[in-house]
Formats: structure tokens, sequence, C-alpha cells
């Protein structure tokens, strides 16, 4: 079964265009009404959910730049 973050992911990221975004650009304006804590969480659950290929075509970048962490879907 697939968990409510893992779904969410996956359905923002189904039209996103290839190339190179941050977590914020999935959630959109919503990302800064979360708490710094919310946004930790959140960051950890997508980058582990990346790191275990459980969403296609998604891959950590291995960089980070003043927005976060950077993620390549291909």
């Amino acid at each position: 079964m697939m968990s409510d973050s893992l779904h969410y992911f996956a359905n923002r990221l189904t039209d996103r265009p290839l190339g190179p975004f941050h977590l914020q650009d999935i959630y959109g304006p919503q990302w800064a009404a979360f708490s710094a804590e919310d946004r930790l969480r959140l960051g950890r659950d997508f980058l582990a959910h990346v790191r275990q290929g459980a969403i296609p075509q998604v891959h950590d970048s291995g960089e980070c730049d003043p927005q976060g962490r950077v993620f390549r879907k291909d």
C-alpha cells in the first residue's frame, strides 16, 4: 500500500517537466505555510522515497543550494 505522502508526491510529479527541482516546487505556495519541523519531515520522507526508488524517474542529485536539496526528474 502506498503511503499518503508517497501518493501525494507521485501525483504531483506526474505532470512535472523533466529536469531539476526542489521539494518546495512540488508544494508551491503551500510550502511556506508549513512549520520548519514539517518541512524537514517532508524532506526526509521524500528523500527516503527517492533513495528507495519508490518514485519513478526521480533521483537525488546529491547537491544542495540555498533553496535546499536538488532533485532531478529524468
